[in-house]
């Protein structure tokens, strides 16, 4: 990626050094159209914005005293796809 600044792509060349797990995600048919259509490696985009709300989420931590306090911009959710149980 041309314009993508030299800290990101340093940071995943670092972190593409480490094992890999797989893991299934479940996406829109539709967006996984446009994203083949432009080429686009889901993993690298995955774990990127993973990791970015990580950090996030352990800096609002830091700042407020622990993850899930008053005025905390991020909460855990239930799975709004669970899929078949059992």
């Amino acid at each position: 990626m041309k314009n993508e600044p030299l800290n990101r792509k340093l940071e995943y060349t670092r972190v593409a050094r480490v094992k890999r797990k797989t893991v299934g995600v479940t996406l829109p048919p539709e967006l996984i159209q446009k994203a083949r259509k432009h080429g686009l490696n889901l993993s690298r985009i995955l774990e990127q914005a993973l990791s970015d709300v990580i950090n996030h989420l352990e800096s609002v931590s830091l700042e407020k005293g622990g993850f899930g306090t008053v005025g905390s911009e991020w909460r855990a959710r239930r799975e709004l796809n669970p899929g078949p149980t059992g």
